[in-house]
């Protein structure tokens, strides 16, 4: 019988009642302050510190994920989606995935780049999930992006949160390694 997680990916609502295409039409302020969709979004292989009745991917769930290219193209637009939030969008050039900065990053980014805030832990729980559900070419072009904003504009980014992302692309919550590839 499929998970939660699983069966909300191929189409269910979660206990709040809201489905993955309802959390994608969420605006900038709902994306802001509700703090519970992040976790159904982009699910991890550790449960949540914050919010523990929010899913987490178990082995048999990821294999499930990979398992259905519905479900992965589900998680890549979850991707999209946050990404627009943070004013940023992924591009392919010359068939490499490069996350770029949209019109609106100026403004957006001075709202989620503070130093240190929850935009920060969600950072940190996208690049696990991209890692954690094998799309680690995403993960490695966000995380290039994030490091180079971090160099830019260090007074906005905390070294806490860098070491965290850092992390993120090493080993899973379990203390796993990740597959060593890069952009």
């Amino acid at each position: 019988m499929a998970s939660d997680i699983v069966k909300f990916y191929r189409g269910g609502k979660n206990g709040n009642g809201y489905s993955l295409e309802d959390m994608w039409a969420f605006n900038y302020n709902e994306m802001e302050h509700i703090h519970d969709y992040i976790q159904w979004m982009f699910p991890m292989v550790e449960p949540d510190y914050w919010n523990r009745d929010t899913p987490k991917l178990t082995d048999e769930d990821v294999k499930a994920f990979k398992r259905s290219k519905a479900i992965m193209g589900r998680v890549a637009e979850s991707f999209y989606v946050i990404l627009e939030f943070w004013g940023l969008r992924v591009e392919v050039k010359s068939g490499i995935i490069v996350v770029t900065r949209r019109e609106s990053y100026q403004d957006m980014s001075k709202q989620w780049q503070t130093g240190t805030n929850h935009n920060f832990l969600r950072v940190t729980r996208v690049l696990h999930c991209l890692n954690d559900l094998g799309l680690r070419k995403m993960a490695l072009a966000f995380h290039k992006a994030l490091i180079s904003a971090a160099k830019e504009n260090p007074e906005r980014f905390n070294e806490t949160s860098i070491s965290c992302w850092e992390n993120a692309m090493v080993k899973d919550m379990k203390g796993r390694e990740y597959r060593k590839e890069t952009v």
